[in-house]
């Protein structure tokens, strides 16, 4: 059998490779970590930073015209944790022009939710939460979740109902 002939120069080389491989390891693992606490850090700055008023206008404005019952955002109060909003719509009931109120509360996913509750608004069926008013998302700018059509409203005759 021949016989394997290490010399030093080969044994500092297969150390230093050996402790570069294990440094590259931990630090990828403290990058990941990191990574993972800075997402963690930009969702809470999220929730805790107000949305501008007229990002709140705009939202709420878009959502009720795509549910076809437009609104008018007077107001908009932001408190700890939710925001109050104070709108104008016109029924189509009584032909006059009303204001009301909702709240809309922090949900956990970057979102706040709340739901217009007045009579034009109104679905004949709850929905999965148990919610008949029309429902409200309202997405924070600097969040990464996107919006969509989140408005949902029955049709004019259950409404009516």
């Amino acid at each position: 059998m021949a016989r394997l002939r290490i010399s030093l120069t080969s044994l500092f080389v297969l150390t230093a490779i050996a402790a570069l491989v294990v440094a590259l390891c931990f630090s990828r693992f403290e990058v990941s970590r990191l990574n993972q606490e800075n997402a963690e850090l930009n969702s809470e700055l999220n929730t805790n930073l107000p949305i501008r008023s007229l990002e709140i206008k705009a939202q709420i404005e878009q959502q009720t015209a795509a549910a076809k019952m437009p609104v008018t955002v007077i107001s908009s109060g932001y408190t700890g944790s939710a925001y109050l909003v104070g709108f104008s719509y016109f029924d189509p009931q009584t032909g006059v022009s009303k204001s009301s109120s909702f709240t809309l509360r922090y949900n956990q996913k970057g979102r706040f939710v709340g739901s217009i509750r007045d009579a034009p608004f109104l679905q004949s069926q709850a929905d999965e939460d148990g919610e008949r008013g029309l429902l409200q998302l309202l997405h924070s700018p600097c969040s990464s979740t996107s919006g969509g059509n989140t408005s949902k409203l029955a049709s004019s005759e259950t409404a009516s109902a």
